[in-house]
């Protein structure tokens, strides 16, 4: 575990703190102040990062007696430092105790923060909303209905349903915010049916979930909570299951069908039926990183089968570094052979940071970016969802297996390779 000290962070009066696997604060007194907040901090062995707008900085897993220079600023700006640059210590017990031993330090209160935005592009824009005691109220002008989120402490997020002259009621409790009491129209009352359901349930699993949400769907045919369910137990999923989503947007009626999610959700199922195993391959033409254009027909590929690996060097390190590990492998065990290549294809927008990737991690295979990110063509193409994935291809651009990792992939790997050999065997025995 690599050791590195005074690392320094920010994050802001109204964003989320996170100090390894665990962030620990406590209510306590301060004189000017009705309440305010103990800073205090807990590690693990995980890695200490901050949450700042989105975006994630990481640090290093700590060791016992490394030193973290925190800073606490007053505002989401980073402009107004409150405390600066206070020296914790971390202790074997996962502790970061504040230097000297004993020293407190207390952090204002702040006042409850909400966000409202919408789920599609008809009501996109965030608006926020101050609460005031326990309570807190907001009026805007609805045209029909609308889809939004309640974004509550940046931590909850909360599907709302809006039409014109409604008025919406919304009761719950600080300490049970994934369970709140929304009525005003009967969507929001469907949906807090549909979560006491889920309550009364008994640890229910992940596919019990989908088992409601999909009982729902069915029987709401044009109700726009069946909408949100499809999209939390359904899409939103590392490898969403097309044809089950299929089905479920079939069924479902009215304005439903007109909604640009719908449109754009029947546009990715496309996408992902044309990129099946058994389908040909789509066509790509992208630079290397000596800017040559690389397809699947360039000299160093064609007739060969084909692993593609998607990845970027900003996605998560731990998974990089695994995927990279199991295609270094394959790569030194067949870079000589003539039955199979691999190619990476990565969705870096910086050319620099891909090449300095490259260099690092010894990603010696061929390499090609069009710096389009997620965006490109190519992962549109190849319905890419998520990164590091991988596609592998037969020497006439068939695809035989997606996403296959660890044992999964170096099993099909060298089976394509043995079948590819003993074909050769048999065609030179056919041509004597």
């Amino acid at each position: 575990m690599s050791k590195k000290k005074n690392i320094s962070y920010l994050f802001s009066l109204a964003l989320l703190l996170l100090a390894g696997c665990d962030a620990d604060t406590a209510t306590v007194p301060l004189p000017g102040e009705e309440r305010a907040v103990e800073v205090r901090l807990k590690a693990s062995v995980c890695t200490v990062e901050a949450t700042v707008s989105r975006n994630v900085i990481e640090g290093t897993a700590l060791n016992t007696g490394d030193k973290i220079g925190m800073f606490l600023m007053r505002d989401s700006n980073f402009s107004t430092p409150y405390l600066q640059n206070l020296p914790y210590l971390y202790a074997e017990d996962g502790q970061l105790n504040l230097q000297p031993e004993g020293t407190k330090v207390y952090y204002p209160a702040r006042k409850d923060t909400l966000y409202l935005y919408g789920m599609d592009e008809s009501f996109d824009r965030i608006d926020t909303i101050f609460a005031n005691g326990d309570k807190f109220s907001y009026t805007t002008s609805i045209d029909t209905i609308t889809s939004a989120y309640l974004l509550i402490d940046n931590q909850i997020e909360y599907p709302i349903f809006l039409d014109k002259g409604n008025q919406i009621k919304i009761k719950g409790n600080i300490d049970h915010l994934e369970f709140l009491d929304i009525n005003g129209n009967k969507y929001n009352e469907e949906f807090t049916a549909f979560q006491k359901e889920l309550g009364s349930l008994n640890n229910p699993s992940e596919k019990d979930l989908e088992q409601k949400a999909e009982e729902f769907i069915t029987a709401h045919h044009s109700s726009f909570v069946s909408l949100y369910l499809l999209d939390k137990y359904f899409v939103q999923k590392d490898s969403p299951d097309f044809n089950k989503i299929k089905k479920l947007i079939e069924v479902m009626t009215g304005i439903l069908q007109d909604k640009l999610y719908i449109e754009q959700l029947n546009e990715a199922i496309s996408l992902s039926e044309k990129t099946e195993i058994g389908k040909y391959a789509p066509f790509f033409s992208l630079p290397n990183i000596k800017g040559e254009k690389i397809t699947r027909s360039s000299e160093d590929l064609k007739k060969k089968n084909l692993l593609i690996n998607f990845w970027a060097s900003w996605t998560d390190s731990i998974s990089n570094h695994q995927s990279n590990s199991e295609l270094k492998e394959l790569y030194q065990k067949y870079k000589k052979n003539k039955h199979i290549a691999m190619l990476g294809v990565s969705f870096d927008m910086d050319k620099k940071e891909w090449q300095d990737a490259i260099k690092r991690d010894t990603l010696n295979w061929e390499q090609v970016c069009d710096f389009g990110g997620l965006n490109s063509e190519v992962a549109k193409q190849y319905a890419i969802k998520e990164v590091p994935s991988n596609i592998l291809l037969s020497a006439d651009g068939t695809i035989l297996a997606k996403n296959l990792k660890g044992e999964q992939l170096k099993k099909k790997i060298e089976e394509v390779v043995t079948a590819a050999e003993e074909k050769e065997k048999q065609d030179n025995k056919k041509k004597k």
